[in-house]
């Protein structure tokens, strides 16, 4: 009798750890296909409590988030209409760029992989740094930096650098 009861026992917990385990990837899978619904705007709201408005002109450079707890960092480039830099300072202060943004940028260009989705913004970086504006949201250890070009042509470019950790 006590070896019947030991291998119900033993079957019941397989069966209970096998439907926490299913129960865990389903959940993960779920979170995972909601957050990718998501535009990237919404997301870096959520996320940063960053308050951007919504733009249609979102894309994605870079996306090497990842694992559960969704390490890993992302680019994102915005671009909003001329008339949007006043929304933009309503809701976020901007500073100059300066060497704390140059330091952020520069370990997020050596951490990412994808060294092409840098190119433009490199160029601006390397030469001509001074129309370029900046803020900076921390959540420690991670971070969101947003770089905004003033100066480009026919609207105004936005980049996110999200440093998960």
């Amino acid at each position: 009798m006590n070896i019947k009861r030991k291998k119900i026992l033993i079957t019941l917990t397989a069966i209970i750890f096998i439907v926490i385990i299913s129960s865990f990837l389903i959940i993960k899978s779920m979170i995972s296909r909601f957050n990718k619904s998501l535009d990237p705007v919404t997301l870096i709201n959520i996320n940063w409590s960053a308050h951007l408005p919504n733009t249609k002109e979102a894309t994605v450079l870079s996306n090497e988030i990842g694992g559960f707890p969704s390490d890993g960092l992302k680019l994102t480039k915005l671009v909003y209409s001329k008339e949007m830099l006043n929304n933009l300072n309503s809701n976020l202060t901007f500073s100059s760029f300066d060497s704390l943004a140059l330091d952020r940028y520069n370990d997020f260009a050596k951490s990412i992989k994808d060294k092409n989705a840098l190119n433009e913004l490199t160029d601006l970086v390397a030469y001509n740094n001074s129309t370029l504006k900046y803020k900076l949201i921390e959540k420690k250890p991670s971070y969101l930096l947003m770089i905004i070009n003033t100066n480009s042509s026919g609207g105004l470019t936005m980049y996110c650098f999200e440093n998960m950790l």
